[in-house]
């Protein structure tokens, strides 16, 4: 789990800079908080189909 969350910090952090460069900050916690809302709820649909 923890590898996950700090695994991806490379790649994601330079890309949501980018877009806060280019469109500012609040559009990239949108960005960053939708991407996360949107994994949640394909997990959420992965595990409820296992289930």
């Amino acid at each position: 789990y923890v590898m996950v969350l700090l695994g991806g910090t490379p790649v994601g952090a330079p890309i949501i800079g980018q877009v806060a460069d280019l469109l500012g900050a609040r559009w990239s916690l949108l960005g960053g908080g939708g991407l996360t809302v949107a994994g949640a709820v394909l997990l959420t649909l992965a595990m409820a189909r296992r289930a």
